[in-house]
């Protein structure tokens, strides 16, 4: 099943920006890093899908 994820109104939490952080330096760090151990490697592939989405809209 395709998840769609509608970016022309994004609003991103604090966390989902540190997990964007974290793993745009170390992606392995993201399950060992204190704020962004809730989240998974998958997480951080649907972040950046959807900000993809978001800076084709900006274009």
């Amino acid at each position: 099943m395709t998840k769609w994820i509608d970016t022309s109104r994004l609003l991103v939490d604090t966390n989902v920006l540190v997990l964007f952080a974290v793993g745009a330096v170390n992606r392995q760090r993201i399950q060992t890093f204190k704020r962004s151990s809730q989240y998974a490697a998958q997480d951080f592939d649907l972040l950046l899908d959807a900000f993809a989405g978001l800076c084709l809209l900006l274009k």
